[in-house]
């Protein structure tokens, strides 16, 4: 979505890598930050700090792999289910911040700024 992305959050159970597929995001790691486009990649180690935000006018792609696994989980519990495509409606925004606090801390993902 244009104009998002997650906050700044450490994970300390896997490492995280992100492939920009289209679009312009801006993307910070520890103390480096990056204007990025479309074939970037970088790898981000578990314990670092590290953002994303798609900068651009119109929506991104990106692929992010966790490894290993098991951060997945997360999102379906966080998620809701769409039973008509069609009817999905964007933006979406979590209903419950406590909630996706909660989940975040469960998978071992730290905040480090305020939502």
């Amino acid at each position: 979505m244009p104009k998002n992305g997650p906050k700044s959050h450490i994970h300390s159970r896997e490492d995280e890598a992100l492939y920009i597929i289209d679009g312009q995001f801006d993307v910070q790691y520890g103390n480096q930050k990056f204007s990025t486009r479309n074939g970037f990649h970088l790898f981000m180690k578990r314990g670092i700090a590290h953002s994303f935000r798609n900068v651009g006018n119109k929506e991104g792609r990106l692929l992010v792999i966790f490894t290993p696994a098991g951060c997945e989980k997360m999102y379906e519990e966080m998620g809701i289910p769409v039973t008509d495509v069609k009817a999905f409606s964007r933006p979406y925004t979590f209903p419950n911040f406590i909630k996706v606090i909660q989940l975040l801390r469960k998978y071992g993902i730290e905040p480090k700024s305020p939502f």
